[in-house]
C-alpha cells in the first residue's frame, strides 16, 4: 500500500497524529508527507516522516527527507569478494552485515548535517531540473501513488488529490465508453468470451472522468467521441490550444488525456507525456484486478449458487449458516428446517428424459424460494434433495410452510398435466442450540416417514 493510502486510512481512523510516520522506502514516505500536506500538516513540526533508500531526491525534497543510506555498492563488493574467496579458497561464510547509515534531514527535525556543497546542490538541482515546476515534485508522488491503485474509484480519488496541487490550467482525463460497457467488457473476460471488436480502437461513446478547469473540478459526463471534449468547455472569446495524447497499454486501448491552453507545458515539458503514461500504466493495473475479481467473484458464486435452480449448495448453505444461526440465538427464536425429496425423480429422468427431470427440480425449488422464510434460504443437498433453513418461533410456523409446498405442488400438477405426478417427500426439525447436521439428520428421517406413508 502506497505511503499516501496509509496515512490517508490512519487519519480517518484516529484523531491525534503519532510521533511519527517511519517509511519503508523514499518513495512511500513522499507520498505520506504529500498527504499530511493536504490534510494542513507541517513537516516535522506536526509529525516526523523518514524514509529508507536515500533516493536522489531525498536531499533535495522540502523539506529535505531524513533516510538511511543502504551501502549498495558496498554489499555488491563484499559479495563478490565473499564469492571469490569460496570459488578460489573455498572458503565460506554464510553473511555479512552490511550497516545502513542513518542520513538526517529536515523532515525529522534534525540538523542537516548531510547538505550537499553549494556547488553539488547546484549541480543535482540542474541534473534533475527538478525546480523548474513543482509539478513535476508531485508527478513523482501520483506514480508512487498509482503502484497502491486498487479500484477506479481510488484512481479517480488519486486523481483528485493530484491535480490542485499540478494545477494545470485545464486538463481532461477522458475514457472511452460508459460504466455499463466496461463491466460488460469485465464480465466477457472473465467467461473468456471473444471482445467482439477492436480494443485497441475508441467507441461511440466517451466518459470525461475527471475535468480540471480554472482552478476548480467539473462534473463528469458522456460525450460522443467525436467531440472530443464537451462543446461548452470551449472558449470561444479566445484563441485555444489542446494537445490530445491517448491513453493505451501495448494494443489496449482506455481513451485519452487532453491538455488546454497552456503552450509552454505541452511544447517543452516532459510532463506531458509522464502523466499520460502514469495514468495507462494505472489504468491497466485497475484492469486487470478489476478483471480478477470478477473471476474470482464468478468462481466463488458457482461454488456457492447451484446453476440448475439457482438456490445455494452445500458449500454456499456452510458459508450463510453460522449468520443465520447467530440472529436466531440473539433474536431468541428456534431454528426450522425442512428437507424435501422429489419422488420418481429418477423414474422420470429415465422415462422422459433428463430434461425433464431438471423441469422436476427447478419447479420444486422455485416453490421453495417462494417460502417468507424468515432470516431464511434454500440449498439443494443432492441430486433430489432440497432444504430450507429459517429462524421460526413456533413448530406451526414450518408445518404452515410444508403445507405451501404441498399445495403449490399440487396446483402445479393441476396446470400442468403430464404423464407422471409430482410429488415431495417432506421431513421438518425445529430446535434450538443444534448443529446444522443434527437438524437436518432428524428432518431427513422424518422426510422418509412421509415418503413409505406415501407408498403405503
Amino acid at each position: 500500500m502506497s505511503g499516501f493510502n496509509i496515512v490517508d486510512r490512519y487519519l480517518a481512523e484516529h484523531d491525534e497524529l503519532p510521533d511519527a510516520f517511519v517509511a519503508a522506502n523514499d518513495l512511500m514516505a513522499f507520498g505520506a508527507i504529500a498527504r499530511l500536506k493536504t490534510a494542513g500538516y507541517q513537516i516535522p513540526r506536526d509529525v516526523i516522516v523518514t524514509g529508507y533508500d536515500h533516493s536522489a531526491f531525498a536531499t533535495i525534497h522540502r523539506p529535505g527527507l531524513t533516510t538511511v543510506e543502504r551501502g549498495e555498492k558496498e554489499c555488491g563488493s563484499t559479495a563478490y569478494g565473499l564469492l571469490e574467496s569460496f570459488i578460489r579458497y573455498g572458503i565460506w561464510q554464510d553473511s555479512v552485515v552490511i550497516e545502513g547509515k542513518a542520513v538526517f534531514n529536515g523532515s525529522c527535525g534534525c540538523e542537516d548535517i548531510n547538505a550537499f556543497a553549494p556547488e553539488k546542490l547546484s549541480e543535482v538541482y540542474v541534473m534533475r531540473g527538478l525546480r523548474q515546476n513543482n509539478k513535476h515534485h508531485y508527478l513523482k508522488l501520483l506514480m508512487a501513488e498509482a503502484t497502491g491503485l486498487h479500484s477506479f474509484d481510488d484512481f479517480l480519488n488519486a486523481a483528485k488529490t493530484f491535480l490542485p496541487l499540478i494545477n494545470p490550467k485545464e486538463m481532461y482525463i477522458c475514457i472511452k465508453g460508459d460504466k455499463k460497457e466496461y463491466l460488460l467488457e469485465l464480465n466477457n473476460a472473465a467467461e473468456n468470451i471473444p471482445y467482439g471488436r477492436d480494443i485497441s480502437d475508441y467507441m461511440d461513446n466517451t466518459s470525461v472522468t475527471v475535468a480540471w478547469k480554472e482552478g476548480r473540478f467539473l462534473p463528469p459526463r458522456v460525450i460522443a467521441t467525436s467531440d472530443l471534449i464537451p462543446k461548452d468547455y470551449i472558449r470561444e472569446d479566445r484563441f485555444n490550444v489542446y494537445l490530445f495524447q491517448p491513453l493505451h497499454h501495448q494494443e489496449r486501448c482506455f481513451g485519452y488525456v487532453v491538455y488546454a491552453n497552456d503552450v509552454e507545458t505541452i511544447v517543452n515539458d516532459p510532463f506531458v507525456s509522464m502523466f499520460s503514461l502514469i495514468i495507462s500504466s494505472a489504468l491497466e493495473t485497475i484492469l486487470r484486478q478489476d478483471t480478477m475479481r470478477t473471476i474470482m467473484g464468478k468462481l466463488d458464486k458457482m461454488s456457492t449458487t447451484d446453476g440448475l435452480t439457482g438456490v445455494m449448495t452445500r458449500a454456499g448453505a456452510r458459508e450463510k449458516w453460522p449468520e443465520l444461526q447467530m440472529r436466531t440465538e440473539v433474536q431468541g427464536m428456534k431454528t426450522g428446517v425442512i428437507f424435501a425429496d422429489l419422488d420418481g425423480l429418477k423414474k422420470v429422468n429415465d422415462k422422459y428424459g433428463h430434461e425433464e427431470g431438471d423441469r422436476y427440480i427447478v419447479m420444486v425449488s422455485d416453490i421453495m424460494k417462494k417460502l417468507p422464510l424468515r432470516d431464511g434460504f434454500v440449498y439443494r443437498y443432492g441430486g433430489d434433495e432440497l432444504v430450507a433453513v429459517c429462524s421460526v418461533s413456533s413448530e406451526e410456523e414450518v408445518q404452515e410452510y410444508i403445507a405451501q409446498i404441498n399445495a403449490s405442488v399440487d396446483e402445479y400438477n393441476k396446470r400442468n398435466p403430464i404423464a407422471y405426478t409430482s410429488r415431495v417427500s417432506l421431513g421438518y426439525c425445529v430446535s434450538a442450540g443444534r448443529d446444522l447436521d443434527e437438524l437436518i439428520r432428524i428432518a431427513d428421517k422424518k422426510m422418509y416417514v412421509d415418503k413409505k406413508k406415501a407408498k403405503s
